[in-house]
This record gives C-alpha cells, sequence and structure tokens, in this order.
C-alpha cells in the first residue's frame, strides 16, 4: 500500500545538484509510516540555492530509497502564497494520486490542498496538525500578518471536515482546531530513550558560570532568541554576570550580535553555528539550562531534546510548551524582565528537582511509545480503505 505525502515543504537544490530540507522533513523522517504503507512519495517545493537562502537548509542531503521518493515542484521565490506554484502543485498530485492508496498531508504546509485533494480522489487522507496558522503568520511581520487571519479560519474549516487527523500536541492544537473525525495525539518529534539522567552525573557548582541554551534558527525572530540576550543583560547590570548564553542553530545572525553589542553582553553570547543532529548530544551536555524563547510553537523538538538529557528548562506559554514544562518554569513570551525572574530564583536545588522530572517526563517520547500510537491509527486510515 502506498502513501502520497502532500506538503509545501521547502527543499534546497545547491550548484551541484544536491538537494537538502529546511527542516527535519528529510527522508530519514518517513521511516516512520514504513511497516503501515509499503512506501512514500513525499511532495514539497524545490528552489535553487542563492546566498540569501544558503544558511536555510540543513546540513543534511536529501538520499532517495526504494521505498522513499521526493517529487518536487521548482519555484523562485519564498513568498507565502504563489498561485502559479500552486497549480503546479495540483498538476503533480494529479499525475501521483492514481498510483497511490492513501494521502497524507501536514498543515499548514500541505491541507491547504485536502479539500481538493477530497474532492478529486475517493481515496481516505489524514491531516497532521503540527502548528496553528495564526500563531505561525501572526509573528512573522507585516505580510503574515494580513493573511494570518484567512490561513487561520481556512486550518480551522480543514481540519473540522479531515476525516481523520494526527495533533502533535496533547491539547493546545485540539482544542484551537477542532474535527468530526477521527484523531490521535502523537507528537513529530521523537527521543531516544536513555537508562540515566546525564544532567544529574555532572559535578559543577553553580556559583561558577551558568551555561543557557536556545537551538533554531538565529535569523527567525520567532525564535525569541532576543528576550533572553535582553534578560542576560539585565542581570549583568544588577550584578548577575555569570551567564553565558549558546546558540545552535543557521542563519544570519548579524541582528542578534548587534543586539549583544548594544547591551553589554557580546562576551556573554556565543554563537555555535549549524550542528549536525548526531553531535547535538554533545552540545546538550554543555549546556547547564535550557530555554526555549519562542513566539510561537507546535511541540518544539528542541525542548524535547533537552530534557531527554535531563536539562533544567524554561520556556514561553506559547503552543504546546506548557504540555512539557511546570508552571514555574513558564514565562510569558517577548518578556525578558520574567525570563530574568525566572533565572534568579532557580537555585541547585530547583535545578535537580527540574532535571529529574523532565528527563522522566520526555520518555513519553520515545520512538518505540509514540510509533505503536502511530501505527494503531494509520491502521484505522487504512481499514477505511478497505470498507
Amino acid at each position: 500500500m502506498k502513501l502520497l505525502y502532500i506538503s509545501q515543504h521547502r527543499f534546497i537544490r545547491d550548484k551541484l545538484g544536491r538537494i537538502f530540507s529546511t527542516g527535519a522533513m528529510d527522508a530519514e523522517y518517513f521511516y516512520k509510516y514504513l511497516g503501515v504503507f509499503d512506501s512514500v512519495c513525499v511532495i514539497g517545493l524545490l528552489y535553487d540555492e542563492t546566498e540569501k537562502n544558503s544558511m536555510k537548509h540543513s546540513s543534511k542531503t536529501i538520499e532517495e530509497t526504494e521505498v522513499i521518493t521526493f517529487s518536487f515542484v521548482h519555484s523562485n521565490s519564498f513568498q507565502f502564497y504563489n498561485p502559479k506554484v500552486i497549480k503546479r502543485l495540483k498538476s503533480l498530485i494529479n499525475t501521483k494520486i492514481e498510483t497511490h492508496d492513501i494521502i497524507g498531508c501536514k498543515t499548514a504546509s500541505g491541507a491547504g490542498l485536502a479539500n481538493w485533494i477530497a474532492r478529486k480522489s475517493n481515496k481516505p487522507y489524514f491531516i497532521e496538525v503540527v502548528g496553528c496558522a495564526w500563531d505561525s503568520l501572526w509573528n512573522y511581520g507585516l505580510k503574515g500578518k494580513i493573511i494570518a487571519l484567512p490561513y487561520f479560519l481556512m486550518q480551522k474549516k480543514i481540519v473540522w471536515n479531515a476525516p481523520f487527523v494526527i495533533y502533535v500536541t496533547n491539547s493546545f492544537l485540539q482544542s484551537r482546531y477542532k474535527t468530526k473525525g477521527k484523531t490521535a495525539a502523537i507528537s513529530d518529534v521523537t527521543i531516544e530513550g536513555k537508562t540515566s539522567n546525564p544532567w544529574m552525573t555532572r559535578t559543577k557548582s553553580f556559583t561558577e558560570k551558568i551555561v543557557i541554551g536556545t537551538a533554531g534558527s538565529v535569523q527567525s525572530p520567532y525564535k525569541g532568541q532576543r528576550y533572553v540576550i535582553e534578560a542576560i543583560s539585565n542581570l549583568k547590570n544588577a550584578g548577575h554576570g555569570n551567564y553565558i548564553y549558546r546558540l545552535a542553530g543557521g542563519g544570519n545572525c548579524t541582528a542578534l550580535k548587534q543586539l549583544a553589542i548594544k547591551k553589554g553582553v557580546a562576551n556573554c553570547i556565543i554563537f555555535d553555528g549549524v550542528i549536525p543532529h548526531n553531535k547535538m548530544g554533545t552540545w546538550y551536555s554543555s549546556l547547564d539550562l535550557y530555554i526555549q524563547p519562542s513566539l510561537t510553537e507546535g511541540l518544539p523538538r528542541a525542548l524535547l531534546e533537552a530534557m531527554s538529557y535531563g536539562l533544567p528548562s524554561l520556556g514561553a506559554r506559547v503552543g504546546g510548551i506548557p504540555e512539557l514544562l511546570e508552571s514555574s518554569c513558564l514565562f510569558r513570551k517577548r518578556n525578558p524582565n520574567e525570563i530574568e525572574r525566572l533565572l534568579i530564583e532557580l537555585t541547585s536545588k530547583d535545578l535537580s528537582k527540574a532535571s529529574q522530572r523532565n528527563f522522566l517526563y520526555s520518555n513519553q517520547y520515545s520512538m518505540s511509545i509514540l510509533k505503536k500510537k502511530r501505527t494503531e491509527f494509520l491502521e484505522l486510515v487504512k481499514c477505511s480503505l478497505e470498507q
């Protein structure tokens, strides 16, 4: 049985012809559907690498296999909505639908085509709700604010009418995007299970420098690193200058560097750049505390990974973050004063307690648990085809 996975996810082709994902959606991402389906064909958007977008892609190339393949529509612009590109996407889907059995798509990238898919074919489809269109677009600048409401309403309608819906959160996205279809709460983030808590084995004294970290694009304002930089500046001015802030992630970091210089904390901020995923464990292990200051999130992969390393963590009260952390570890978005307060209030005892809690909590996102839940739900989708 063949799965056609429709998205408007962005892929970048460099001058050597190599293709990269701009996020987690590489070939390995789709292994989770194998076993239920015999093969997966992924539809996405392909851009040629330019000086402007060269920092947006991941470091790992897309490698097709016999059972995981990719089909792309070429686009020249990263703009939100391009009618010509949508028309070419529909044409590509038309050529693929007849040779596939089930359709999958992801909001908001692919769900805009879901109603059209349903009308074109009588084949079952499922939608994965991974984020909120309103939150994502509203925090993307003026152009995003203009289209935030229509995209939000469109996503609500599409999810409501979908026959099968997977939410990556336990409650946040379910409350915003209700459906009359069958549902499951299954994170698209999986964690490698660990038998012991790495953070608890350290002997460091917290009278020394405290190293804080955030993983995410340093070019995207909605990741919120600037508010941590401002909080560290406030702390330094108040006589608490024992913080180092490490940022892992690609993109142009000029704006954040200039802010750090302006705030007098340039020597406290370290830009680590893009780190291969197999090296992220070493990076997490270099931290004392993780912070997710995002303005919008679904269920943040980096935060869950940090928790699996036993890292005490703070996060903005947005998206699925409050589902992962205790209320005492949350702050309002865009609020450096609350970040400053939480950092001051933390003690070694608090950190140890938070470490153990996060380590144990992250276990429910282990690959084996999520695979079982996903397999059971996708088997329901398959059964609908046979009925």
